[in-house]
């Protein structure tokens, strides 16, 4: 008779739980907020315009808002060249509209009824971290490991920021995880497309896509014959054709909107340093959370080498470390940011230690389990309806 353990290793048991859990999250959330699915976009006055914006979109007075706002207006008019529209203004519009697929996607469901894009965004995302489970539980089983690790994807805290305020990083992960999958599975073309989506999605997973054509490209010179991973270079050259269509609507690439690079580690001693106050809740947090990413990465370069991860993911993982070293404080102020913008960090740092021996393994993903709890809890509002 199987135990447990045995008749759970299957994705669907991982995919039942994300279902649930993130849909009691969505509903709680709506009904601490009267069920008005535009409160996940999170406008604010600063850059929404009440007067002028849709009557069905909720805006915070006295307030910046933040990034759902941008993906909200580019899902009413994706190809836009308008700085101002719809009563929302783009602070960075190069910036946030290379992350196009998002709003591209909840632009065609939504069939121009600009009323239900608020609820398309939030189906959206919901069906991205279902894949993520699914993907995420497969990936695990094909690591050699227990379908159950799907979990340490799904339940990965950033993506409960992105759902709760209706960002992009989901629907990334979902086609980074997969690409990731097709890779594993031998199947480099359909790689190839899922990659090419995810760098419209969000243009830092063109580095996942290096580092798979960097170890097809080794193993190719060294065995002098074609690898097939050599097409998820296909990927980076959407990606820059995508950049020089921004170039050309914008005027200025998208690069020259942000200011999100800074010499290595100052950004991050500086934040932490910062938080030490601990003159609130929210900077006790921000420095645990901060202080457990840093454990990750350190265990994750100490597993490095021992890991069975195969080398397109160690090049990864290396490529996003460094990319972590160089953001700015603006990356580092709070959770919102970091937790969102370092998720592939986290991806593969989760895939090294699950394919190691180390022994901080169990504990790291327990302390990541915590913190989802933490702001699964934290971010359905409860205590505003008080």
């Amino acid at each position: 008779m199987k135990s447990l353990w045995e008749r759970t290793n299957a994705p669907i048991y991982v995919l039942a739980f994300t279902m649930i859990s993130y849909a009691v999250f969505i509903a709680v959330r709506l009904a601490t907020h009267d069920w008005d699915a535009s409160y996940f976009v999170t406008a604010g006055d600063a850059a929404t315009n009440p007067k002028d914006a849709p009557k069905a979109l909720y805006v915070q007075r006295d307030s910046a808002g933040h990034d759902g706002q941008f993906y909200y207006r580019l899902a009413l008019d994706p190809l836009t060249d308008r700085v101002t529209d719809y009563g929302i203004t783009l602070d960075l519009p190069a910036y946030r509209q290379q992350r196009i697929l998002y709003p591209v996607i909840v632009n065609l469901l939504s069939l121009g009824n600009v009323s239900a894009v608020p609820f398309w965004m939030i189906a959206v995302n919901y069906v991205g971290i279902c894949v993520i489970a699914w993907v995420g539980s497969n990936y695990a089983r094909a690591l050699g490991l227990h379908a159950g690790w799907g979990l340490a994807f799904a339940c990965y805290p950033g993506f409960v920021l992105s759902l709760a305020r209706d960002f992009a990083e989901i629907i990334a992960a979902a086609l980074l995880l997969a690409m990731l999958w097709l890779v594993r599975a031998r199947r480099p073309a359909r790689a190839t497309l899922f990659g090419a989506l995810a760098v419209l999605a969000r243009e830092t997973t063109a580095l996942t896509s290096a580092s798979i054509a960097l170890a097809g490209g080794w193993r190719s010179w060294k065995t002098r014959s074609w690898d097939a991973r050599l097409w998820l270079a296909v990927p980076i050259v959407v990606g820059v054709a995508w950049q020089v269509y921004l170039r050309f609507n914008w005027g200025h690439f998208a690069s020259s909107d942000s200011g999100t690079l800074s010499l290595p580690l100052v950004s991050f001693v500086t934040s932490l340093a910062d938080k030490m106050s601990f003159s609130t809740g929210q900077e006790i947090a921000g420095f645990v959370q901060m202080l457990l990413v840093a454990a990750f990465a350190v265990a994750a370069g100490f597993a490095l080498k021992g890991a069975t991860a195969e080398p397109h993911e160690k090049i990864a993982w290396i490529l996003y470390a460094a990319l972590a070293c160089v953001v700015s404080g603006n990356v580092w102020s709070e959770d919102w940011s970091f937790l969102r913008n370092l998720w592939e960090l986290y991806v593969f740092g989760a895939i090294i230690l699950m394919t190691s021996n180390s022994r901080a393994k169990t504990p790291l993903f327990a302390c990541w389990g915590a913190m989802w709890v933490f702001e699964y809890a934290l971010r359905l509002d409860l205590h505003k309806a008080i």
